[in-house]
C-alpha cells in the first residue's frame, strides 16, 4: 500500500511538471505570435503564407509564378508587387499577368492599399492586382472582398480556412481581369469570364451573409450552418 501510494504520488508530480511546462510552452508560443505580428517577420510571414497559397491554387494552370518581393522592377529602386502570375504562351491570354501584394499593416485603408496596387501593376507590367489584407490588422471600413476596375481588396487570415474560398476566389477573378488585355476577337470569352464574375461575389455575398448570421446566433446556429456549408461548397465547385 506505502509504495503504491508512492507511485501515485510520483505519476501525480510527473503530471503536474508535464501540464506546467506544456502551460508554459504554450505562453511562450503566444508571446512569440504576438510579437511576429508587431514585427517586420510578422509581415513577411503572412506574405511567404500568401504566395504559398497563390501557387497551390493556380497549379496546373496555364501561368508561371514568379515571387517578386525582393527584386527590382520596372521602376528605379522599386520592389513593390510580391508576386506575378503571367499566362504563357500557351494560352490564349499570353502575357497576361496579375500582381499580388500582401500586407499586414493596419496603416492601409482602401485609397492608400489602391495607391499601392497601382504602383504595383506599374512596377511588374501587370494588368490587374491583388491586394490581400491580414484579418489580425485590417482597418475599419477595408472590404472583404471587393473590386475597384482592375485592382481587387481581399481580406485573408492564415489559420482560418473559412477565409481561403474569398482569396481564392481573388485569385480566380484577377486571372480573368489579367485576360482582359486581349482584343474585341475574345468578346465571347470576355461575356463569360463576366459572368462568372457576377456569379462568384454572388456566392461570397451568400457565403458572408450566412457566415455572419451562424456567428451571431450561436444558440441555434444548425440550420444557417447547413446553408453555409452549402454556400461554400458551391463556391468551391464555381472556382474549379
Amino acid at each position: 500500500m506505502k509504495s503504491q501510494a508512492e507511485g501515485m504520488a510520483l505519476m501525480h508530480e510527473r503530471q503536474a511538471k508535464f501540464e506546467q511546462d506544456v502551460h508554459e510552452s504554450l505562453v511562450r508560443l503566444e508571446e512569440r505570435k504576438r510579437a511576429d505580428a508587431k514585427s517586420t517577420r510578422g509581415g513577411l510571414d503572412y506574405e511567404e503564407a500568401v504566395l504559398r497559397f497563390v501557387e497551390r491554387a493556380v497549379r496546373g494552370a496555364p501561368v508561371t509564378v514568379e515571387a517578386t518581393g525582393r527584386t527590382v522592377g520596372e521602376r528605379p529602386a522599386c520592389k513593390v508587387g510580391d508576386q506575378v502570375l503571367r499566362f504563357t504562351a500557351e494560352s490564349a491570354f499570353a502575357g497576361g499577368a496579375l500582381v499580388f501584394e500582401a500586407k499586414r499593416d493596419g496603416s492601409y485603408a482602401v485609397p492608400k492599399a489602391l495607391s499601392e496596387l497601382d504602383v504595383a501593376r506599374s512596377n511588374r507590367i501587370a494588368a490587374a492586382g491583388v491586394f490581400v489584407m491580414a484579418r489580425s490588422h485590417v482597418p475599419a471600413g477595408f472590404p472583404s472582398f471587393a473590386r475597384y476596375g482592375n485592382d481587387i481588396l481581399v481580406v485573408w487570415d492564415e489559420e482560418d480556412e473559412a477565409s481561403d474560398p474569398y482569396l481564392h476566389a481573388a485569385i480566380l477573378l484577377g486571372l480573368a481581369l489579367a485576360s482582359r488585355r486581349r482584343g474585341p476577337e475574345d468578346a465571347g470569352n470576355l461575356a463569360a469570364l463576366a459572368d462568372v464574375e457576377h456569379r462568384i461575389q454572388a456566392e461570397l455575398d451568400r457565403f458572408d451573409k450566412m457566415r455572419k448570421l451562424v456567428e451571431s446566433i450561436r444558440g441555434d446556429a444548425e440550420k444557417p450552418g447547413v446553408e453555409l456549408r452549402r454556400g461554400r461548397d458551391a463556391l468551391d465547385v464555381l472556382l474549379r
